[in-house]
């Protein structure tokens, strides 16, 4: 007879779920270039069909196989160079209106809400995200930078939070996050970003960054990495779902899995190109 805590049957999935996500994500990490653009593409097809479900949830009647389709472009473009990504995305958009105007004439009818929801899907499961391919591009370092930060801080904010956290942080979004578990996912994610900084083993790499710089991304990136989480939580809330999926077994769904990831890629690309002038 199984006598085990479903609690900590569901806890070592995740792990196992966790470690089997690393090892395919940072194999595909080290080749770089098609080879992780390809994976990316790959997930961003059923992150466009986890946005689908919960667009649909919301009442919203999407593009469906055209939005997946050109959400598993993105990163193909994203891989050529940021210039092509950013004509993939206008492309995108005008095919986008011109389909909806082609399916209002023949419905005789226009949502609003269908047309908002499709081009959001546009920016927040493909453009955004398609920035970790450009970090690549840059050199591994610069996506390992944000990527393990996201994670140091999933980790810390969940493993602190239940040990000590009480207050809740945003109740109504998400019910299990505390005070006091974020604020232990932003001390751990700093302080790996600093160590990742000095120790990297990477010449390029270790310039001589003042301090505070480097402070400043991490701050950034745990924090955006929260935000992110709970901006996924609150569309899902919005619409009477847990999770966005269950392929990531313990996790939910790739959304659910990559929600802190989204963000703080995104500013990390722009903060080592301007600021970093890499």
């Amino acid at each position: 007879m199984n006598t085990e805590n479903p609690k900590t049957k569901e806890h070592i999935q995740r792990w196992k779920s966790g470690l089997f996500l690393s090892v395919i994500g940072f194999g595909s990490l080290y080749f770089g270039g098609w080879v992780f653009a390809g994976l990316c593409s790959i997930l961003f097809w059923i992150s466009a069909g986890e946005f689908i479900i919960i667009s649909s949830s919301g009442g919203a009647n999407t593009l469906k196989k055209t939005l997946k389709t050109l959400c598993a472009l993105a990163p193909l473009s994203a891989v050529i160079s940021y210039k092509a990504l950013g004509i993939w995305l206008a492309l995108s958009a005008c095919l986008i209106l011109c389909l909806f105007v082609a399916r209002s004439s023949e419905q005789k009818k226009f949502n609003l809400i269908d047309l908002a929801c499709t081009l959001s899907a546009l920016l927040y499961v493909a453009w955004i995200p398609s920035h970790c391919v450009l970090l690549r591009q840059l050199g591994a370092f610069y996506l390992l930078f944000p990527l393990v930060l996201a994670v140091v801080n999933d980790i810390a904010a969940y493993y602190l939070g239940k040990a000590f956290g009480k207050t809740k942080l945003a109740e109504s979004i998400s019910p299990n996050k505390t005070i006091k578990g974020s604020i232990g996912g932003l001390l751990a994610g700093c302080s790996v970003g600093v160590l990742l900084f000095y120790f990297y083993p990477d010449p390029i790499v270790q310039k001589d960054f003042p301090l505070w710089e480097i402070l400043l991304m991490s701050i950034v990136c745990t924090l955006t990495a929260q935000f992110g989480d709970l901006a996924e939580s609150l569309m899902k809330r919005s619409v009477g779902l847990k999770d966005a999926g269950d392929l990531v077994s313990g996790h939910g769904g790739v959304l659910d899995r990559f929600d802190s990831h989204i963000i703080p890629y995104t500013l990390c690309y722009y903060f080592f190109t301007g600021f970093f002038k890499l």
